[in-house]
């Protein structure tokens, strides 16, 4: 029973880590983005930001969708 609510806290874990590196990968110039990185409201983003975020934002997909998955896997399997 332990067993199922530690992987029912890892997925949701893991599928929240999935939606806001999608988010961040999608709009990188969003209000909480910038709140997140204490960037100004009025900075100007850079070409090299946005590929920064790009790859932060991927990077974040990935790893929440391995931790979904992965214990998806481990309720079923």
């Amino acid at each position: 029973m332990l067993t199922l609510v530690l992987n029912l806290f890892t997925t949701i874990f893991g599928l929240l880590i999935a939606v806001l590196g999608l988010f961040y990968l999608l709009k990188p110039d969003a209000d909480w983005v910038k709140w997140i990185n204490n960037i100004p409201e009025d900075e100007i983003y850079y070409d090299s930001d946005l590929l920064r975020f790009g790859v932060i934002g991927f990077i974040a997909l990935a790893v929440g969708a391995a931790i979904f998955f992965r214990s998806i896997m481990n309720i079923f399997v």
